[in-house]
């Protein structure tokens, strides 16, 4: 199977070292803007994955800033980066998509719709677009082609665009490459994305301290006191009643984070959480923990609740909280349902589109 990992951050270098050691051709893109990030890999094409969780040196097809080179006659696109990059690879990928091609966000925050409006090409190829709701690994690059893997995520939620060939979708992945559980739709995906719960109730109540810590906060550790997993389970209850408002039974925070076993509270599953306890960060208001999840994460959200007449107070709260700290004014700039294309559609209208690709 030849895969494309666009994207060489963390997860596309531990996703691409994963892949080829289970006996796949990656190919490995990044963006020419950072080939210096990369230049170790260009030379060698090899990445050691570090930690108890995945171990081993694996060796690449192609790592390239060449879009074209990544992408021709691959079967396979994956694409594990932060949702602000979707606009920048949506320009990339409108010229060099292939009919049959599948194409997998990790995670998707509605990207797939995004996608669909941005790259016309996708209208007369046959490409199949999907999205999970997390990253499959929580990682960190220590060096070029060096990431410590920290924990993988099992099941990965995905959700498929069309839905109505969501098994096809699931059978061309197969278990080949993660532990994959299909959701209703790619709506369904984007409304149980897990970081911005995860992370903006506990780093709004924490700005004071990662701002005070130069460089040496941890969030996992310090920052989930009991009254912040409190608000945070409160937030987190909003999110899943505002997917049970549009028809969707998607799973808790706590109940993800229990890896679908009986939970006990937050706290509890949060605190002394062996994959979690390790992680810095975020070192300040610009991390992604802020500049993705306030303005990809929170804004679609509160506006498929306007479109159903859902109130999401919470949700509302911190949006206008994190605006202010980011200094961003994020319901006009993040991704709003006009980006998406699906502002003008009806609750009715939507769910047929994502189920069929059509209104």
């Amino acid at each position: 199977m030849i895969v494309a990992v666009l994207g060489a951050g963390n997860g596309g270098q531990a996703m691409a070292a994963e892949l080829a050691m289970g006996g796949h051709r990656v190919r490995l893109y990044e963006h020419p803007q950072f080939e210096r990030a990369i230049a170790p890999l260009l030379k060698q094409p090899e990445i050691e994955l570090v930690g108890d969780i995945i171990a081993g040196r694996a060796r690449l097809e192609l790592v390239t800033t060449d879009i074209a080179r990544a992408v021709a006659g691959a079967e396979m696109l994956f694409l594990p980066v932060p949702a602000f990059a979707h606009e920048t690879y949506a320009d990339l990928l409108d010229p060099v998509l292939e009919s049959g091609q599948l194409v997998v966000l990790f995670p998707g925050t509605f990207g797939t719709l995004y996608l669909r409006h941005h790259c016309t090409s996708l209208r007369a190829k046959d490409v199949l677009l999907c999205e999970t709701h997390t990253l499959p690994y929580d990682c960190r690059l220590e060096a070029p082609g060096r990431v410590r893997v920290l924990w993988k995520n099992r099941p990965v939620l995905i959700g498929v665009f069309p839905a109505e060939r969501t098994q096809e979708a699931i059978d061309r992945l197969g278990d080949a490459f993660y532990e994959f559980l299909p959701l209703g739709d790619v709506l369904e995906a984007g409304l149980s994305s897990l970081n911005p719960v995860l992370h903006l109730p506990a780093c709004i109540m924490n700005t004071g301290r990662i701002e005070r810590s130069r460089g040496e906060f941890w969030l996992y550790e310090e920052g989930f006191t009991p009254t912040v997993c409190r608000v945070t389970e409160r937030v987190d209850a909003e999110r899943v009643a505002l997917a049970k408002a549009w028809g969707y039974d998607v799973p808790s925070l706590v109940r993800e984070l229990a890896e679908h076993l009986e939970p006990r509270d937050l706290f509890y599953e949060i605190n002394g959480a062996a994959d979690l306890v390790v992680i810095k960060g975020p070192t300040s208001v610009l991390s992604r923990y802020f500049t993705e999840d306030i303005p990809y994460g929170l804004v679609p959200w509160t506006e498929l609740g306007d479109k159903v007449g859902f109130d999401t107070p919470l949700l509302d709260s911190l949006l206008a909280l994190g605006s202010a700290i980011i200094d961003v004014d994020a319901r006009r700039t993040g991704r709003r349902l006009a980006t998406l294309g699906v502002d003008a559609m009806s609750p009715e209208q939507l769910r047929g589109f994502v189920k069929r690709g059509v209104i």
